[in-house]
């Protein structure tokens, strides 16, 4: 296990809670981050149920939205079974 002050360097640097407990983050950092374990039960859990269904439309508006906000296209990368795997931005020499 890593040091306490190894933990909670790396949480503060990468917005994750620490796997050990007792540890005080700075401000900025455990207002978003979900520890100590009693803010778990704060989180916002997404019903997936309800959002597979409209997933794709949902995928699509936010490729219409990110090209038009940023003026590049955006790329739908497949995986080998031809399902979305990635949403990049397409950089274009123009």
């Amino acid at each position: 296990m890593l040091a306490a002050e190894i933990q909670k360097g790396l949480a503060e640097t990468t917005y994750t809670a620490p796997s050990v407990k007792d540890i005080e983050l700075i401000k900025d950092v455990a207002a978003i981050v979900p520890y100590p374990e009693s803010r778990v039960n704060e989180l916002f859990i997404l019903d997936w149920e309800k959002i597979n269904p409209q997933r794709s439309a949902i995928i699509e508006k936010y490729i219409q939205r990110e090209t038009v906000k940023t003026n590049q296209p955006i790329a739908i990368h497949r995986n080998l079974k031809g399902k979305r795997s990635q949403i990049r931005h397409e950089v274009t020499s123009q």
